[in-house]
């Protein structure tokens, strides 16, 4: 399908045509969708990256009369999208603990939660152990 993909990339630049996006959409979303899940990314936000892109090459699609490899144009901007995505996920979890004042006594609660936070792990452990040993 490599020269009939090439036909409609053309067909999309020249007019923006929906039945062409449709069928790049379609021919591409499977394979970008397996390679973020290969670099071990989550499903959703596999998923946010590929609507990101095609949204973004839908709304500039004026300014993409240069781009003569679709695949590689697509997957480029897939990577820099999740890598973008990865980003702003890591600032957001990022916590200044200088600014911050601990208190090193453990009350009750704390306990109960580490306990149970022990015990789930141990669980977990021991189903992945029981899986490995069935496979």
């Amino acid at each position: 399908m490599k020269m009939n993909i090439d036909l409609i990339w053309q067909k999309f630049l020249q007019g923006g045509d929906d039945r062409s996006f449709s069928a790049i959409y379609n021919e591409y979303v499977d394979e970008l969708y397996s390679y973020g899940i290969q670099w071990g990314f989550r499903d959703e936000i596999c998923k946010d990256a590929i609507q990101d892109v095609f949204y973004k090459m839908y709304i500039s699609r004026n300014s993409l009369k240069q781009v003569k490899n679709l695949t590689a144009y697509l997957f480029k901007s897939y990577k820099y999208r999740l890598i973008d995505i990865l980003r702003r996920e890591v600032k957001t979890q990022h916590i200044d603990l200088s600014d911050h004042f601990f208190i090193s006594e453990k009350n009750i609660l704390d306990q109960i939660i580490d306990t149970e936070e022990s015990n789930r792990s141990e669980e977990h452990t021991s189903e992945l152990q029981s899986r490995v040993s069935i496979s």
